[in-house]
């Protein structure tokens, strides 16, 4: 006995597993931290762990800056890119800290976050910074 091939009478397919998320996400709690936060990456977890840990860093907060890019230049389509954190140190410096793989630093829409950051940085005065996890482990969190 065949089993029939009319599109009317196949079996259904079992449903599709979901999938297990990419990132480790939760949330973080820090007397340095401003306000609570929801993190989405292992990365920036450890990163808030070392700023909690570091005696220059006298407050952070996360994706606290929103800064607009020109995402499209034919369309003239603008967006907004958050910065991972804005960290401030003890002698009143700050450091804009994007948190972002190695391999993923030289993607042409990385890049054009990265270049709207650093003129908003230059115009305030504040440092940018891209830490991969190549920076992580010298800084031993990873």
């Amino acid at each position: 006995m065949r089993p029939s091939t009319r599109p009317s009478e196949r079996r259904s397919r079992p449903l599709a597993r979901r999938r297990r998320k990419r990132y480790h996400t939760g949330t973080h709690e820090s007397p340095k931290l401003v306000g609570a936060c929801e993190y989405r990456s292992g990365w920036e977890l450890a990163l808030m762990g070392w700023f909690d840990s570091e005696p220059t860093v006298l407050r952070y907060s996360y994706e606290s800056v929103k800064i607009p890019y020109l995402n499209n230049v034919r369309s003239r389509k603008m967006r907004n890119y958050l910065p991972d954190f804005l960290v401030e140190l003890v002698g009143g410096r700050q450091i804009l800290v994007e948190v972002k793989p190695s391999k993923k630093v030289g993607h042409a829409q990385v890049r054009k976050k990265l270049a709207a950051a650093q003129v908003w940085c230059t115009e305030r005065g504040i440092d940018l910074q891209v830490i991969t996890e190549v920076d992580l482990r010298l800084l031993g969190v990873l």
